[in-house]
């Protein structure tokens, strides 16, 4: 089944330019991922994956305004969480500068307002509330 398919079965909404902005992203990903490492994911069938399990929660979860992705990596589930929850703040850290490059490429190529990357770890930011931490 398809990744459009499995999230239309789980009956999970998401905005109109979600899957543009995942199509974007995935062909970001895969250039990127050739130079720098990014993830260990080298095919779609495995990206679709990881954005499935990103997004599964949203089955469930009462709506957030806030949320703090720990170690977000190349944006898993923090950025798709993004993508599919315009209205919420998203806070991604991630302490290496590949990946936090990144993710703030994807940031600004998407004109994704409700994103911050922050490029440090966890333990070095200034203290704040989030509704939701993953």
């Amino acid at each position: 089944m398809d990744l459009k398919r499995r999230i239309q079965a789980e009956n999970i909404i998401l905005p109109d330019n979600f899957f543009h902005n995942i199509q974007k992203y995935k062909e970001h990903l895969f250039k990127w991922n050739k130079i720098h490492n990014l993830t260990g994911a080298r095919d779609e069938a495995t990206v679709d994956d990881f954005i499935f399990d990103a997004l599964f929660p949203l089955s469930f979860l009462p709506p957030v305004n806030s949320l703090l992705d720990i170690g977000t990596g190349a944006g898993f589930p923090g950025m798709i969480l993004a993508f599919g929850l315009p209205d919420t703040k998203v806070t991604l850290v991630e302490p290496l500068t590949k990946r936090a490059s990144f993710l703030q490429f994807i940031k600004a190529d998407l004109g994704l307002e409700n994103v911050r990357v922050v490029k440090k770890r966890v333990e070095e930011m200034e203290s704040e509330i989030f509704e939701l931490i993953t």
